[in-house]
């Protein structure tokens, strides 16, 4: 009985056998190609990114400035966190950034600080070679800061990424992220470059719930 269905087993006939086999050989490479992905892309794991310093263009520390974190793979975003500075200017000793970092990817950092232009530093780090220690940033200036439009934020794409900035851990960093947008959300997008206007068509309904829940005291 066993031989007779290895022999029936062909391409215009497949036995139930055959049939079996193939199955497993779907489901065994399947894994595989799942592993190698995940080897390859992701390896998610915290990064220490203690001791960053924010600093003003003479070199003085600023404290209680937000050091913002993504983490990007190629063109996506696949996670965010932030630390605010001490006394010192610098990201408390103890903190570490718990980020999903791909193994070909890089880290790009944000520097936020009452008075100042918001800065973004794009590839600041990238994966087993940490990240810059220093952000200087400038006096604010008029206008709209370009480079933060090119940041994740608000993740119009990535509703995981959108549940995890209204939790309550996050409300401190949602707060300064609107307050930067403020200016473009009065303006309805009037005052970006032109670029940018056609995401911001995109992202001003997500811009708006957030806001929302904000100024209700709802983020659970």
């Amino acid at each position: 009985m066993e031989q007779k269905l290895v022999n029936s087993c062909s391409e215009s006939n497949p036995g139930p056998l055959c049939l079996h086999n193939m199955k497993c050989r779907a489901i065994v490479y399947g894994i595989i190609l799942f592993c190698i992905s995940v080897t390859s892309n992701c390896a998610h794991q915290s990064m220490q990114f203690a001791g960053i310093r924010v600093v003003d263009t003479q070199k003085q520390p600023i404290p209680s400035a937000c050091v913002y974190a993504e983490s990007w793979a190629e063109t996506e975003c696949l996670g965010f966190d932030f630390s605010i500075t001490d006394e010192h200017g610098a990201t408390p000793l103890h903190d570490t950034f718990n980020l999903p970092i791909a193994t070909n990817g890089y880290i790009t950092l944000a520097a936020i600080a009452q008075g100042k232009s918001p800065t973004v530093f794009f590839r600041a780090g990238r994966y087993g070679n940490g990240v810059m220690k220093e952000l200087i940033l400038t006096d604010s200036i008029p206008g709209w800061p370009s480079d933060i439009g090119m940041l994740a934020f608000p993740y119009e794409h990535n509703e995981q990424l959108q549940k995890k900035i209204i939790r309550p851990e996050n409300r401190k960093l949602l707060k300064m992220l609107l307050e930067i947008y403020r200016p473009v959300m009065k303006s309805d997008g009037s005052i970006l470059p032109l670029a940018q206007k056609k995401r911001y068509k995109i992202i001003q309904p997500v811009l708006d719930e957030y806001d929302n829940l904000v100024n209700d005291q709802k983020m659970e």
